[in-house]
């Protein structure tokens, strides 16, 4: 991507290496020009290939990009134990009632948890990115967090679906996730 200042009009002009005719996301990708890292940047659109911000932005480090929705929907959730021959297998006799879902994640913004049981209205759980006493709360910095996300889920393992989404231009990682719950053995094996 080139970039040309034009001091008259204030303005910078990028060049993209690429056509794009929707809606473009500017973000800043480091600290230039009195931007903040993962500040969104106002820009204009003069043609499919170029767009222009106001000041000189052009030794500015900027992520260019279209913005879209990120899902991941989790497979059901079950209790395994120890195989015979080995491995783990699933055990199927019993009810288990999830209780709660913890996601973990690393220099993660905004996402939700969306938690839909059967035959039930969806709950949406909303993790801003921002953090209560963190340096990320700080009022127009981009809120970037390494932490656990804990959200109620209360239903059956086999009658609700859980997904997280985002739709945000900051990075998005989960590292994995715990469940907790309440576990009723119907049968008892022997041998």
């Amino acid at each position: 991507m080139s970039a040309s200042y034009d001091a008259g009009a204030d303005r910078t002009t990028f060049t993209l290496p690429f056509a794009e005719s929707g809606a473009l996301w500017v973000v800043s990708r480091a600290e230039a020009a009195g931007l903040k890292p993962g500040e969104a940047v106002e820009h204009d659109r003069p043609s499919a290939t170029t767009f222009s911000v106001a000041g000189d932005l052009s030794a500015a480090q900027l992520l260019v990009g279209r913005r879209y929705r990120s899902v991941y929907r989790f497979s059901p959730l079950v209790l395994r134990e120890e195989a015979p021959g080995g491995g783990r297998s699933a055990v199927g006799e019993g009810r288990l009632q999830l209780l709660y879902l913890a996601l973990f994640y690393d220099q993660t913004g905004a996402f939700d948890v969306v938690v839909t049981p059967r035959a039930r209205t969806a709950y949406r759980y909303a993790f801003t990115g921002k953090v209560l006493g963190a340096q990320s709360g700080v009022s127009g910095a981009p809120g970037l967090e390494t932490g656990r996300f804990k959200t109620p889920i209360y239903a059956r393992n086999t009658e609700v679906d859980i997904e997280v989404s985002t739709e945000s231009f900051l990075p998005c990682a989960h590292l994995s996730a715990e469940w907790e719950g309440r576990f009723i053995m119907r049968a008892r094996r022997y041998g």
